[in-house]
Parts: structure tokens; sequence; C-alpha cells
């Protein structure tokens, strides 16, 4: 065997070692709890303001075509990223596990769409969230780079969604409360989930145009077909 043949099985033997151990591209579990997080205190009455998120989402959500909402990225003011900021350092300035439960759904969903508007901002324009390849090698995406603390605990959004909302949670309809920044996503809400009910509010969202009984133009968001297959995006399966 020629030496740089040697070499290149000892790279690849190292790059598969690291691959599994990072768990690129190889997860099919279910969601893992972070337990800090599920502390909440069922007594407590105290609501976080989330003022500052409603009036930056209504001024700039835009109901579009087949029910897609759309975040006018390109009309955002230097005031109002300042704005987005601030309201993302209040949420982190918070010990929210000192919260009850409804109060902390509503902060969670309310910081994991915030900080992605922001991510998306920062990088403007781009074609894609995906392009946004900030959270290391060989991942696409903004979704494993820690990009706010909370508790002193550093986060990336996928530890939002998939350590925190899911698994505490355990509601199917959590995929429909947090925007990925894609067409393929459910649409942004414009105003927040009201925290003492979200209920109606994740049941209104999981069932808008484009998610399920509607037009056939605003179903092709979710759906794809061919003579004899029907596609579904992996947002409608089940969890």
């Amino acid at each position: 065997m020629p030496p740089h043949a040697g070499m290149m099985m000892r790279i690849i033997a190292l790059l598969t070692v690291w691959l599994v151990v990072s768990g690129f591209g190889f997860s099919s579990k279910a969601p893992q709890a972070w337990e800090d997080w599920a502390q909440s205190n069922p007594q407590d009455i105290r609501v976080i303001d989330h003022g500052e998120w409603t009036a930056l989402l209504k001024k700039y959500v835009k109901p579009g075509r087949a029910g897609l909402n759309t975040f006018a990225y390109g009309k955002v003011t230097a005031g109002d990223k300042a704005a987005l900021q601030d309201y993302i350092g209040s949420l982190e300035a918070i010990e929210v596990t000192g919260y009850n439960k409804n109060e902390q759904l509503a902060y969670w969903i309310n910081l994991y769409n915030a900080v992605t508007i922001r991510v998306v901002l920062d990088h403007y324009p781009v074609k894609t969230i995906r392009d946004i390849d900030i959270s290391g090698f060989l991942k696409n995406g903004p979704w494993q780079k820690e990009l706010v603390t909370v508790e002193d605990t550093p986060l990336t959004l996928d530890d939002i969604e998939h350590a925190i909302l899911r698994p505490i949670w355990k509601d199917p309809r959590i995929h429909y409360g947090v925007n990925c920044a894609s067409v393929g996503c459910p649409n942004l809400q414009v105003s927040r989930p009201p925290p003492r009910n979200l209920t109606p509010v994740l049941t209104h969202t999981s069932t808008q145009p484009g998610v399920s009984k509607s037009t056939s133009a605003a179903r092709c968001r979710f759906l794809r077909s061919t003579p004899g297959l029907l596609m579904i995006s992996a947002i409608r399966k089940p969890v």
C-alpha cells in the first residue's frame, strides 16, 4: 500500500470517529430533556413582558399568497434592530425557572423566534437560513451555535427546541410555535402567544392554511405530488 494511502485511511477513520462522537447526521433518538430547565414555580403569577416583540412582529410580518406570512428583513430599521436586541437581552436577564409552566412556554417560544430573526438580520441578505454556516465544521445553518445565554448557560436554538421545549412539554404542536425562517416552516405569528392559555394558539397555528385544511395552493407549502406518489413535509411527521 502506498504511504499516502495509509495516511488517507487514518484520516478517514479519525473523521468517522469524530462524526459518531459528535452525533452528526446519525441521531434518530427522541429529544432528551435538559432537566435543569424543567424546574418551575406553579404558584408564581408574574407575567413576562413581550411588548417589544409584539410591536416588531406587527410592523414587519406581512401576509402573502397561500396563507404564507413573511418577515420584511430588508425594511428593518437600525432602531428596530436595537429594539430586538434589547428584547432578547431582557429575556436573557430573566431567571425563567422561577416562573410557572405556561409563562415559561411563552418565554421559550418567543426567545427562539426572536433569536432566529436576529441571526437572519445579522447575515442579511441571505438566500436561505441554511447558508448561515456559523455552527461549526460540517454543520449547516445556525441551529447549533450558542447564540443566547439564560441563567448563565449558553444555549443554541437546537437546545431550546430539542432539549427544552419538545421533551419537557411533550406537545407535538410545539413545531407550529417555533419558526425556522423558511417557507417550509409554519407561519411566524403576528401576536405573541398568550401565556395563560397557549392551547388555542398552537391548535390554530397547526391548522392554518398550508398545514391542513385549506386551499390547494396553500397546501403546496407542505405537500408535493407526482403520479402515484404523495410527499409530505417532515413538519407533519408524528413526534
